[in-house]
């Protein structure tokens, strides 16, 4: 059931990876046709970096972080592709490699993973929290679900990462209600959570979307603070290309289930190569341009259930080519440093 292999310390990679997606497939088979939400995304994560994952709602970066994690719910199913954690053990000498799509999604392996080693962060934390327990309670059923801790441990940890967290008062709060914090204390709260088994990757689905700018500041702050204490990889998905560009070493544009692009962030801002990425970038607010109006990208997202032959890009791309039209699969194209894009106005020259 399981793909692994365990290198011995002369036959270490040279590299830090923590996880690859390779060609990942996951689609939902719904009455009305089939949603191709995640259709062949490839990209890699290493170790202690933030990824950014941005693109138009809808377009699969949700669903790609809980392909991830082995966890999407039927209708859907993931079809195709590898996902590939590349596990060290204690010391560092030995790296075990599996392929978390193998493993049973409830099973006490995959379980064991996700919340001990790969921890996510959603979008509204009320929606996530339970509402009859208190906070306390949930983080110290994480903790020793994951960790071989006493009730009083785990509850002593707890404190201790509430208040690495900014929460005042930790010894009280940790007894509160989700209902009786702000919105920015329970985000606060479920970074803890997701943050109390000090996990390898974290997942964060647009964490600061409904809170206000100097509390989305905030946030982002202690999540660096967070990083570079446990040596976290982040895998950090928004709309917002301004914490992007704070916070992130390599961004994946996603268009209709495709990584359109993928370099590193300083590449994505100065020299931008496919054509959505550059429209996102156009649609960005500047003072320092004058005009009458924003910047708008021509067009809608299509219809998932009817996406366009070629590259689903292609009826809203001033750029586009014939051959974009064609029903083939775009392929990629390889820059220096890491960038890399799927776009025909390069493979054409």
């Amino acid at each position: 059931m399981k793909s692994r292999f365990t290198q011995g310390s002369n036959d270490m990679p040279n590299n830090n990876i923590l996880i690859e997606v390779k060609e990942l497939r996951t689609y939902f088979y719904l009455t009305e046709g089939v949603v191709r939400a995640v259709d062949g995304v490839s990209f890699s994560l290493e170790r202690g970096r933030t990824l950014g994952v941005v693109g138009e709602s809808g377009c699969g970066k949700s669903v790609t972080a809980r392909s991830i994690m082995n966890m999407v719910r039927k209708p859907g199913r993931t079809v195709g592709g590898e996902v590939l954690y590349h596990r060290r053990n204690g010391d560092d000498t030995t790296e075990e490699i599996i392929d978390l799509l193998k493993l049973e999604p409830m099973g006490d392996e995959m379980r064991a993973i996700r919340g001990g080693e790969f921890a996510m962060i959603f979008q509204e934390p009320r929606a996530s929290l339970s509402p009859v327990h208190t906070i306390g309670t949930q983080i110290v059923e994480a903790i020793r679900l994951h960790r071989p801790m006493t009730k009083a441990q785990a509850r002593e940890h707890g404190i201790e990462m509430l208040r690495r967290v900014k929460i005042p008062r930790p010894e009280q709060i940790i007894d509160a209600y989700p209902h009786q914090l702000s919105g920015g204390m329970c985000q606060r709260a479920m970074i803890a959570l997701a943050l109390a088994c000090q996990p390898a990757l974290l997942i964060a689905d647009e964490p600061t979307t409904a809170l206000d700018v100097t509390t989305e500041a905030q946030i982002l702050e202690l999540m660096r603070e967070l990083q570079a204490t446990f040596e976290t990889s982040i895998m950090y998905i928004t709309h917002n290309l301004a914490v992007v560009a704070e916070i992130a070493r390599d961004v994946m544009v996603m268009y209709m289930g495709k990584d359109v692009e993928f370099a590193p962030v300083d590449a994505i801002f100065h020299e931008p190569k496919h054509p959505y990425t550059i429209a996102l970038l156009s649609s960005i607010p500047r003072i320092d341009v004058e005009r009458d109006m924003l910047a708008t990208m021509a067009g809608t997202v299509p219809d998932p259930y009817a996406l366009p032959k070629g590259c689903p890009f292609h009826p809203r791309c001033p750029s586009r080519l014939p051959v974009c039209s064609q029903d083939i699969e775009v392929p990629y194209v390889f820059f220096d440093k890491g960038h890399r894009v799927r776009c025909h106005l390069y493979t054409a020259k």
